[in-house]
């Protein structure tokens, strides 16, 4: 199955090295949006957009690997949770969070609008390079850490209800061949 059929096909199943090679091409896009918007090059907002969109090929990256492994892609659903509380868990490790938080708590009270905007503005510039890092370090996290989890996943050897198996026929005994069966 070609990269297209990895990222944008549903059905059937992959191998652990179709996964991890989706998932480099989705990690390497929402790498660059993050880059891109922090360094000021915008597209009219069209980076949320984009990275909402991406949602779908991980479906079918993550699915598909589940279903190698008996899984329903529903499953994802879970992984999804779970990046998303890393990302969110991320925003606190950003410098001068802390600090930004207890000034904009007691500006709130305050009711002062204005002092509420120059404080925002200038947490935005001041911390700009710290929410490079974070998201950066976030995405990488996020993706490594999940797609550890999924890549390791047992595979079946036999064909299951998403298909046939991947990676070669298989053997007497229910043994799915390798390349080094094939080589010998």
């Amino acid at each position: 199955m070609g990269i297209m059929g990895v990222l944008f096909n549903p059905n059937g199943r992959i191998q652990a090295s179709q996964f991890w090679q989706g998932i480099i091409v989705l990690v390497g896009i929402q790498l660059l949006l993050v880059v891109l918007g922090l360094v000021g090059i915008s597209f009219g907002g069209a980076e949320s957009f984009i990275s909402f969109l991406l949602v779908y090929p991980y479906l079918c990256v993550f699915g598909k690997r589940l279903h190698d492994s008996d899984k329903s892609a529903w499953m994802f659903l879970l992984f999804l949770l779970l990046y998303i509380i890393i990302a969110v868990g991320s925003f606190f490790f950003i410098p001068g969070i802390g600090d930004f938080m207890s000034q904009y708590m007691a500006l709130a009270q305050e009711g002062d609008e204005e002092a509420l905007i120059a404080l925002g503005e200038q947490f935005t510039v001041d911390s700009q390079r710290g929410v490079l890092y974070v998201s950066i370090g976030s995405l990488l996290v996020s993706n490594g850490l999940l797609g550890l989890i999924v890549a390791r996943m047992y595979s079946n050897p036999n064909a299951n209800k998403y298909g046939p198996p991947v990676g070669g026929e298989p053997m007497d005994g229910g043994q799915q061949a390798s390349d080094d069966d094939i080589f010998s």
